[in-house]
This record gives structure tokens, C-alpha cells and sequence, in this order.
């Protein structure tokens, strides 16, 4: 994956203070986050690799909780993971939010998509029942957006196969 970042190697999990909540995860991940969030940012790590050995075109992939707290990042300065996992969060909350606001259903299934010409940002919703809600971030440039949505919904559910607790 060739990368327009300055360190493009993974980062894993993420720190919060002690009054800090975690919130979209279960209780039990949330009283020992650090210990959980490198667990789980490392067990999806091979994951978003394999996506950029698929995704030539891919720049960036992230993995974070709901409420913005990182997994796992490719291709993203470590200076700008905590900002791009917040910043990932947010519009998918927003993207969720308005699709709520229009339509009689719920946030299932939403997909936010980000474009500028043939560069596409996709965020896609993962529930990982028995764990929580997490958003996987997808970045990649000079692509059809099809592709990069149906690259990223594969490892939506390859990341749910690994991670459901009790099922592999």
C-alpha cells in the first residue's frame, strides 16, 4: 500500500483516562480499555492488511469504536490517529443520524461515502455482538467507488467472523 503519509505503519488500540467512558462497547471491555482496544486492534490488523494487499489503490484503513477511540489504523501518521478516528466517528454519527431522520427505519446498514472525483472515503457500520459498535474507515484514491464498497464490506464481515465471540 503506497501511502502519502509520513509513517504509514499500524497503530493499535488507544488510552483513555480512568473518568473516562467507553461507550458503544460492553461493560466488560470498557473497565480494562487499554488492555482490549491493542487486543482487538491487533486481531484486526491482518485484516486491513489484506485489505491493501487486495486495494493497490488503498491509502488508508481504520478501525475504531463508535465513539471514536482507535483499533487499528494503515496508513495514517501516528500524529493523526486519535484526530482521524474522532473525525471518523463523527460523520459516520452524522451520516447515521440523517439517514435516521429521513427514512422510517434505522442507522442498519448505513454507509457514509466521502468523493472527490475518482478518490473515495467509504465508513461502514460493524456490530460485533457480545463486543459492541465500531465504524471501519476505507481510503483510496484513483478507484471506482463500487469497488472500494464492496472491498470494505467484505472485511466489515471478515472483521465480524474473526471477533464474534463464539463463533471463531
Amino acid at each position: 500500500m503506497a501511502s502519502t503519509q509520513a509513517s504509514s505503519g499500524p497503530t493499535v488500540g488507544s488510552r483513555i483516562e480512568s473518568d473516562e467512558g467507553v461507550k458503544g462497547v460492553e461493560a466488560y471491555l470498557a473497565r480494562d480499555w487499554d488492555i482490549w482496544s491493542r487486543s482487538l486492534g491487533m486481531a484486526v490488523q491482518p485484516v486491513l492488511a489484506q485489505l491493501a494487499d487486495e486495494l493497490p489503490a488503498l491509502r488508508a484503513a481504520l478501525f475504531c469504536t463508535a465513539d471514536g477511540l482507535n483499533l487499528c489504523t494503515l496508513g495514517v501518521a501516528e500524529g493523526d490517529v486519535g484526530r482521524l478516528a474522532a473525525l471518523t466517528s463523527s460523520m459516520f454519527s452524522v451520516g447515521a443520524a440523517h439517514r435516521q431522520a429521513m427514512t422510517a427505519g434505522g442507522a442498519e446498514g448505513t454507509t457514509v461515502n466521502i468523493s472527490t472525483g475518482a478518490d473515495h472515503t467509504v465508513l461502514l457500520a460493524v456490530e460485533l455482538k457480545g463486543v459492541g459498535h465500531f465504524v471501519l474507515g476505507a481510503y483510496a484514491e484513483d478507484i471506482q467507488l463500487g469497488l472500494l464498497l464492496v472491498k470494505a464490506r467484505g472485511v466489515a464481515e471478515r472483521i465480524i467472523q474473526k471477533l464474534v465471540i463464539g463463533t471463531g
